[in-house]
């Protein structure tokens, strides 16, 4: 009787040997293939999902409801990130010497707000339609992590520490689903 023996550098293959024949077979659906392409599916729902929720007020889709929902966020980044701006101050007046904060530099991070706060729905909604799919998987995992992290720091300033809480495990998730980025089978592009 024909036994599998798995190799020991390619986990993607086995070894199929009588006394006779030694013969090599790609094995596509490892355990590990199957754990990334779960986790990869997981991300992308999550934040596809998370997207979509943005445009969404009693169970209707609506540019509308963007609107009143990335300015509401704006305001909530506005008002509550005083972390932001004793920091900002800190830097301009005790590290750089300076009187005050320079205008360029609250003129800069609204800049960064107002940009975070408009584009965070679709850029979610597009990288987990990316992540879904499997085009450029890597890249959009990095992305999804990035993102994460940045709505970690935004809730670590109001502070809300179950939702810190939360967003950091959805961070361990994609750092284990770009460590295991080499079992990465079932994509439209091959990274």
């Amino acid at each position: 009787m024909i036994a599998p023996k798995p190799a020991p550098t390619m986990p993607e293959e086995a070894i199929y040997e009588t006394p006779e024949v030694k013969v090599k077979v790609k094995v596509p659906w490892t355990g590990a293939t199957c754990g990334f392409l779960l986790i990869r599916l997981w991300v992308g729902f999550r934040m596809l999902l998370s997207g979509v929720d943005k445009f969404e007020k009693d169970g209707e889709l609506s540019l509308e409801t963007y609107s009143t929902t990335t300015e509401g966020l704006r305001q909530l980044i506005i008002e509550h990130g005083r972390i932001l701006d004793s920091t900002m101050h800190s830097f301009f007046t005790f590290i750089l010497r300076m009187d005050d904060t320079p205008d360029w530099a609250e003129k800069t991070l609204s800049f960064c707000v107002n940009t975070f706060a408009y584009s965070l729905g679709w850029l979610l909604i597009v990288n987990g339609a990316l992540l879904i799919l499997g085009i450029f998987t890597r890249f959009n995992l990095f992305l999804a992590g990035l993102i994460f992290l940045v709505l970690s720091i935004g809730l670590m300033s109001l502070p809300d520490e179950q939702g810190v809480a939360w967003l950091g495990i959805h961070i361990g998730l994609v750092a284990l689903a770009l460590s295991m980025s080499r079992w990465c089978k079932l994509n439209l592009t091959p990274w």
